[in-house]
């Protein structure tokens, strides 16, 4: 099934050219259940077999990822943590509301390959 996108206007600023971008139609997520149903109708494990297993990749994710350590899951990719604070005037001061930015995702190479063959259909929204 190809996913639909549009075309959007660019914003009028000087970090792009005028002119139009492709943008994804939003679309329901995929939730656990239905991942749940689908992984275990296409192999022998039960749904909620597959549902623990979730549970417990997502437990050591954030085990690892609050010990500062990048978690690499074969297949999907990498995931990473990026830290902010208040801004520092020198190397010897103390960060001040150390805080995590955001979690960071870098796709796997097999997982980017296989996205190469992925099918578009484009949907023509009414314009108001």
């Amino acid at each position: 099934m190809a996913a639909k996108y549009d075309l959007y206007e660019n914003p009028d600023n000087k970090t792009r050219e005028s002119g139009y971008h492709p943008r994804l139609l939003k679309t329901q997520p995929a939730m656990e259940d239905e991942i749940c149903t689908s992984i275990s109708n296409s192999c022998s494990v039960t749904k909620s077999d597959i549902a623990g297993v979730m549970e417990a990749i997502y437990g050591n994710l954030i085990t690892n990822l609050k010990m500062g350590r990048s978690v690499y899951i074969p297949k999907l990719g990498r995931f990473s943590i990026s830290l902010e604070c208040e801004k520092l005037d020198d190397y010897n001061s103390n960060p001040q509301n150390l805080h995590v930015k955001q979690i960071n995702f870098k796709p796997d190479k097999r997982l980017k390959e296989d996205m190469k063959n992925m099918e578009f259909s484009r949907y023509h929204r009414e314009k108001k």
